[in-house]
């Protein structure tokens, strides 16, 4: 059984190899945690969704014959054609201060 400290240094099957983009992306998260933790001030975090309907649709199109053809703009007429599934839902997180100001947010659109 490989153990954690094994797994947190990388020494299980090559998982974590030292790069240099590595290494600068640990340094920047380390810079950015030990900012953060530097100007603490009491904040409020919600989240929610909605739908972006028509902001992007499945290319693979299956006409009236049954045959799929990709499209990378969508078709101004649908007649006979057949939209694949799709996924239009926006997840939003924000980060307000006492004051009502957004410290941060986050967006999701796949």
């Amino acid at each position: 059984m490989t153990s954690r400290r094994e797994m947190l240094s990388g020494n299980r099957a090559g998982l974590f190899v030292i790069t240099k983009a590595r290494v600068w992306l640990i340094e920047q998260i380390t810079d950015t945690v030990i900012k953060a933790n530097s100007v603490l001030e009491p904040a409020w975090i919600g989240c929610g969704k909605s739908r972006g309907k028509g902001l992007s649709f499945n290319r693979r199109i299956v006409g009236a014959d049954g045959r799929a053809e990709m499209h990378f703009i969508m078709p101004d007429d649908l007649t006979g054609l057949t939209l694949g599934p799709n996924d239009d839902e926006i997840g939003v997180v924000k980060v307000l201060n006492d004051k009502d100001e957004l410290i941060a947010s986050v967006i999701n659109f796949a």
